[in-house]
């Protein structure tokens, strides 16, 4: 992690804590309403895939429509290529 990443996790400490408090609710919700968190997983499944797929379309085709999308790919390239 770089020095600026450092820097503004810092800044945004409260980000951490919202997605935390956010994990902790699905969580409790999970074992509340164990059929309908499984739909919500499909569908939510079924989205990050779209979406990746799409990301890597867009990455390759160098038409990305934003940069996050090719730095994105950059870094799943990297820990690919890390793993080997």
């Amino acid at each position: 992690m770089g020095g600026r990443d450092v820097e503004r996790s810092g800044r945004n400490w409260w980000v951490l804590v919202l997605r935390g408090t956010c994990a902790i609710v699905f969580g409790v919700f999970a074992l509340a309403w164990p059929g309908v968190t499984v739909g919500a997983l499909l569908l939510l499944g079924a989205y990050a895939f779209a979406d990746g797929v799409l990301a890597v379309v867009a990455a390759l085709s160098g038409r990305a429509s934003t940069p996050g999308r090719v730095v994105n790919f950059s870094r799943l390239e990297g820990s690919l290529k890390a793993s080997e």
